[in-house]
């Protein structure tokens, strides 16, 4: 043992040396980092130099190129999406989406050509950032600031993304209240119907309309439009109606020729007219069938104009079949029954059967007096009517009081701008004109003329007709 510790003494030693160095070391690289950190170095205030200038250049023109490589990716991106929707819809029907098809055929040119030049899709994409990011910051108390800002910065980056869905959500509650106000313009015109104020109806009904693209609320502006003596506005609500159900069938289709078709009749457009009535005529028939009350307001309709048009004996079976369905479906009593009544009575009056049509004046009167009461304007209408018998067959002192009776009644539920005011107008001046009574004759008609130029024009046949009697009265009398 003592050899071999004296032999290898030498060795021990180094091996020592070694062991201090290496503890040394760990030593110290534990307190090098344990210590605090060193003070920074004092600030040198430092110029730009125009290495920083070029430096900047560069930075700027960078930021750009990788823009233009974004806004070159989002188009490309859009191209594709266009091209998969037309792959995709060429896989289903093709044919009856043709439109559709040429439609992002378009998109996907345009939107070749801003690739094309990507500067001025930069300068378009900017303009569309910057409305959006000012239409954004007009709503952020309504919005939230922090969702605006959210969206502005996505912006920034060429996502829209969260801008759309604000905007989606500002035009979502702006057609909520929209469909509320209509609902609520809509049952404003109901009351002012039920309460026979036409012209308030007709403005509650157009507003409804406006608000509100429900072709119900279509129908009954259109229907009010011209109940108020609007008939300019009723055309276009009628075209409107034939726009809505255009490509389709059914009830909806029916009623909207219809509806149209009165109003083309009561401009006295009858050859345009006509062709919709016997549309309207043969759908009904195919849908709904030949006993139903829609047909056979459909054939009084027709008959009407072919009684206006000249053709009183083709009017008649249809008058009277029209006539037996309400009978059948509606009952005697019914508002409705009561128009057919008085409808067929007319023809018979016009053709000079004057003894079978005044008994259905006067029960299409008494219907009228039951069911709607003696200040509807349909009741002065039936009172105009049998009126107008009794001046047929020389009972003046009869027609007089029932004439003046219908006047006032219109004057007061439809206004004295109405055409309905101006017929009846006419009528007691033909009365008047018929006994002599000139001087009360002539105002009347200067009355009515002055209303019918200004709301139904010139050329309608209700103008020209009133124009002839004022025009005969100036020339006979004494």
């Amino acid at each position: 043992m003592i050899d071999w510790l004296s032999i290898n003494n030498n060795w021990l030693s180094a091996l020592a040396a070694l062991v201090a160095i290496v503890v040394a070391v760990i030593s110290l690289i534990r307190w090098i980092t344990k210590r605090p950190d060193p003070l920074p170095p004092p600030q040198t205030t430092r110029f730009p130099t125009k290495d920083d200038d070029h430096k900047e250049t560069v930075r700027s023109k960078n930021e750009t190129i990788a823009a233009k490589d974004d806004l070159i990716a989002v188009l490309q991106a859009q191209i594709l999406d266009r091209e998969e929707q037309i792959k995709s819809i060429r896989a289903e029907d093709a044919a009856s989406h043709a439109a559709q098809i040429k439609g992002l055929e378009a998109e996907i040119a345009e939107l070749r050509a801003r690739l094309e030049d990507p500067d001025r899709a930069r300068a378009e994409f900017e303009d569309a950032r910057k409305e959006a990011t000012e239409a954004l910051e007009r709503e952020a108390n309504t919005l939230g600031a922090d969702r605006v800002k959210a969206a502005e910065e996505a912006m920034e980056q060429g996502d829209f993304e969260a801008a759309k869905a604000l905007f989606q959500e500002i035009k979502n509650e702006e057609e909520l209240a929209e469909q509320r106000s209509a609902r609520a313009s809509y049952a404003l015109g109901e009351i002012a119907e039920a309460e026979v104020r036409w012209a308030d109806a007709a403005d509650h009904f157009a507003r409804a309309a406006e608000l509100d693209s429900d072709i119900e609320y279509l129908f009954k502006a259109r229907q009010y439009a011209l109940r108020a003596g609007r008939l300019q506005h009723a055309l276009v609500l009628g075209e409107k109606l034939i726009t809505s159900t255009d490509g389709q069938g059914g009830k909806k289709r029916s009623r909207a020729l219809n509806a149209y078709g009165l109003t083309l009749k009561a401009a006295g457009r009858y050859d345009q007219a006509e062709p919709l009535y016997r549309e309207a005529l043969e759908i009904s028939r195919e849908t709904l069938g030949e006993r139903h009350p829609n047909y056979g307001t459909d054939l009084n309709n027709l008959a009407s104009l072919l009684q206006h048009t000249g053709r009183a004996k083709e009017a008649e079976p249809l008058y009277r079949e029209s006539l037996e369905i309400a009978r059948e479906t509606l009952g005697d009593r019914h508002p409705y029954y009561a128009i057919r009544l008085n409808n067929l009575a007319g023809l018979l009056r016009a053709t000079g059967r004057m003894e079978e049509a005044e008994p259905l004046h006067r029960e299409a009167l008494e219907i009228a007096r039951e069911t709607l009461g003696e200040r509807h304007p349909d009741y002065a209408t039936r009172l105009n009517n049998l009126a107008e018998l009794l001046r047929a067959t020389g009972r003046t002192q009869e027609a007089e009081p029932l004439y003046r009776e219908a006047l006032e009644i219109g004057r007061e539920v439809l206004g004295e701008r109405h055409p309905d005011h101006a017929t009846r107008l006419n009528n007691l001046a033909l009365l008047f004109h018929a006994t002599g009574r000139f001087d009360e004759a002539e105002p009347l008609y200067r009355e009515a003329l002055d209303i019918l130029d200004a709301v139904l024009g010139p050329e309608h046949p209700n103008t020209q007709a009133t124009r002839k009697n004022l025009d005969d009265l100036l020339a006979n009398r004494p």
